[in-house]
């Protein structure tokens, strides 16, 4: 019987690779033999991350930007160069502002509109850019995550 959750050799795409969750997220599937693309807005961390990551797995990251579907286009070619294809997209990117929070002494109508804005549409728009991209592969083969 085939393992249906086995990842071994499977491109894995991970918007806000280089976050917290991020790295754990990419540090378990590199474990288990996925092979990894790091996306993120932070190139030095990527950098990093990237050869650590290389030392278990094959790994790739690329500097993105989760808002500009021009961007998130040019790392689809990067990484159908790379790879070949992609298998998995998991969407981490994503973030809050603090002027978007509302502190115990303050009511909602004391949160910035603008910071409110910012936070929903990269929250948002950072999973459905990625999604509408990266997906166009998956939905081409007919298979994928």
């Amino acid at each position: 019987m085939k393992n249906l959750f086995d990842i071994k050799g499977k491109v894995v795409v991970l918007t806000g690779g280089c976050g917290v969750l991020g790295q754990c997220i990419a540090r378990y599937l590199a474990e288990q033999g996925a092979h990894m693309v790091i996306l993120d807005m932070n190139e030095e961390a990527g950098k990093k991350f990237e050869a650590e990551l290389s030392a278990v797995t094959p790994a790739l990251f690329l500097k993105t930007d989760v808002l500009e579907a021009e961007v998130l286009e040019q790392n689809k070619k990067d990484i159908l160069a790379r790879f070949g294809t992609i298998d998995v997209l998991l969407n981490a990117a994503g973030g809050n502002m603090a002027a978007a929070n509302i502190a115990p002494d303050q009511t909602y109508l004391d949160a910035s509109d603008d910071a409110i804005r910012k936070v929903v549409e990269l929250n948002l728009f950072g999973t459905i850019l990625p999604t509408k991209g990266f997906g166009s592969v998956l939905c081409e083969k007919k298979e994928g995550a």
